[in-house]
């Protein structure tokens, strides 16, 4: 696992009350909602992995420990597409260097632990794809997305596209952000370690920097990055998951204290 240093220092989280972001094929709101004030917190160093756990690195989780492989056993269901042989325990075909989906937070957390590592916490992941600036995106202020990230936008890429249709982790060097992180935004959308607060933003920023470890408001954790299912991405869409649920939009990538 390819890991990135990210050094202490102040970051910008969220957005201005102007700027907005409403997809029209999946948001009916602002989905920059939740993201606001922008604020400046302190984060301490870490190290956060280049790249999302691919399958080909989930794969040698599960060989070595048994844990049950991403699997669907409904057969009628489009996510089989998805779905990893629980005989064989292996990925679908040539889907090796993609990130890997159906596993929930918890399987990730399982994941992190075999691995030595965790979960960052939304701060951390949104200080890994800025830098120490506002951009909208980790590879500046570009918006010709397509050039830089895999997502959906218009009648480029179907909105029902299949696994195959992943990118590899590593097919947008240019999309890289301030700290050498790739995939950060399109492809799959991350677990980060935190509960889901759609408030949190406007609340005590002393303690921002800090993960939450209780639920707030809702029992749902935090997902980041956006996705290749959305038409519009920003480096501050915040959204949330279900822990328990597994669906072909989410992976995950792992995150370090320093020692």
């Amino acid at each position: 696992m390819e890991m990135q240093f990210v050094p202490s220092g102040n970051c910008t989280i969220g957005v201005d009350s102007d700027e907005k972001l409403i997809d029209p094929n999946y948001q009916l709101d602002d989905a920059l909602a939740s993201s606001r004030p922008k604020l400046t917190v302190f984060v301490k160093e870490f190290y956060i992995a280049k790249y999302p756990v691919t399958n080909s690195e989930y794969c040698d989780f599960v060989i070595d420990t048994g844990y049950p492989v991403p699997h669907i056993d409904d057969p009628d269901d489009p996510l089989t597409a998805y779905s990893w042989d629980p005989v064989r325990r292996t990925f679908p075909p040539d889907t090796d260097d993609r990130p890997v989906v159906l596993v929930s937070w918890y399987d990730a957390l399982a994941y992190c632990e075999w691995a030595g590592v965790r979960l960052p916490t939304e701060w951390e992941w949104e200080r890994a794809a800025r830098g120490d600036d506002s951009r909208p995106y980790p590879w500046g202020d570009a918006m010709e997305t397509h050039a830089y990230c895999h997502h959906y936008r218009d009648s480029e890429i179907a909105p029902n596209e299949l696994a195959s249709d992943m990118r590899p982790v590593d097919a947008f060097v240019n999309g890289s952000s301030p700290f050498g992180c790739l995939d950060m935004l399109g492809n799959v959308e991350e677990w980060c370690s935190d509960w889901f607060d759609a408030k949190r933003y406007e609340r005590d920023t002393s303690a921002l920097h800090l993960r939450i470890d209780s639920p707030v408001e809702e029992r749902a954790r935090v997902v980041r990055g956006c996705g290749r299912f959305m038409a519009e991405v920003h480096i501050a869409v915040r959204q949330a998951e279900y822990p328990w649920s597994r669906n072909r939009g989410v992976g995950f990538r792992c995150a370090k204290d320093m020692s």
